[in-house]
């Protein structure tokens, strides 16, 4: 759900999913690419072919795509017998259209630990919930301009260790963000660690990667990682990618053993964003987590490897190169 929702406005927060090019508005419906992982000793091909869903098809209007991710879920039980872990439908290519990633039940995929859901009494989050949603809606408008103006407002600069977009209107909202964070750190901490409400820890999430760079940071981050909710997990290892990409001192603090089984999960955000994050973090040279990695995820790098889409596949090609 996370990926179909805020496919655009992660291009402009996190810079993880691909920058959207000119030729956005040719084929802004179409399904470009369709992928799988989890597909070790599964038929990937008789799969594929089960499908009621084809590359080149037109992607359903919103109403609709709840429907389209069951028919493909019904394929995949039908096909191998079990459920598929994920189904998620992300925007955008470079050309702006669509992309189906399929989880598969094979053996390069792994159950990954989760935290249990908070239930207890955390501050009033709305203000953040609002702020959060206030990018969100700049970055839809963004999307519906189209062309020029969408590929450089969606330009992302992480030098200050958050993300800021180069569209002036959603940097003054990002802004407002650091700001906010600054000023209420702890709040939002503790929204993070105790609300129940998943829309408030994804908000919180979001603004703490705006936060004082800190060990703190990092590690209140780093255990968001494993939250129940994916998108909180989305954003607070996006967040540390780019604290990482920006060569924070505390980088050092981000315990980068554990998202090698992030790697192989059954959920594509935790898989897309762990290969970010390791992507940044394997450029250091760290011999220890380079062994571990050949030892424990060689086979849900290489079939990352393969998508089709490059953006998405350049992380775990890029950490392959350097296993080598």
């Amino acid at each position: 759900m996370a990926a179909e929702k805020r496919g655009f406005t992660r291009t402009i927060v996190a810079g993880l999913i691909l920058t959207i090019g000119f030729a956005a508005v040719v084929s802004a419906q179409t399904i470009e690419f369709i992928d799988f992982f989890g597909t070790k000793g599964v038929d990937v091909a008789g799969v594929r072919a089960a499908l009621p869903v084809k590359q080149g098809d037109r992607m359903p209007e919103r109403a609709e795509r709840k429907a389209l991710k069951q028919r493909v879920s019904d394929a995949v039980r039908a096909s191998t017998g079990h459920s598929p872990t994920d189904v998620a439908l992300v925007c955008c290519t470079e050309h702006g259209g669509w992309m189906i990633y399929v989880g598969l039940p094979g053996t390069s995929s792994a159950w990954f630990q989760y935290l249990k859901q908070p239930v207890g009494v955390a501050p009033d989050a709305s203000e953040m919930v609002a702020l959060s949603k206030s990018v969100d809606a700049a970055g839809a408008k963004l999307a519906e301009r189209g062309g020029q103006a969408m590929a450089e407002g969606s330009r992302e600069d992480d030098s200050r260790g958050y993300a800021l977009a180069a569209d002036p209107g959603i940097r003054a909202l990002q802004m407002k963000m650091r700001e906010y964070a600054l000023a209420h750190e702890a709040r939002i901490v503790e929204v993070l660690t105790q609300s129940p409400r998943d829309e408030d820890r994804r908000a919180a999430a979001e603004l703490l990667g705006y936060a004082r760079q800190s060990a703190a940071q990092v590690g209140n981050l780093a255990r968001a990682s494993r939250d129940a909710d994916d998108e909180v997990r989305n954003n607070a290892v996006r967040a540390l990618s780019v604290l990482a990409r920006v060569k924070s001192k505390y980088v050092k603090s981000i315990p980068a053993g554990d998202f090698i089984a992030m790697l192989r999960s059954g959920i594509w955000t935790d898989r897309n964003k762990a290969a970010a994050l390791l992507d940044e973090l394997t450029a250091s040279g760290d011999a220890g987590l380079r062994v571990r990695l050949r030892a424990e995820a060689m086979d849900a790098l290489t079939e990352m490897a393969a998508w089709q889409d490059g953006g998405h596949a350049s992380f775990a090609q890029s950490i392959l190169g350097r296993l080598r």
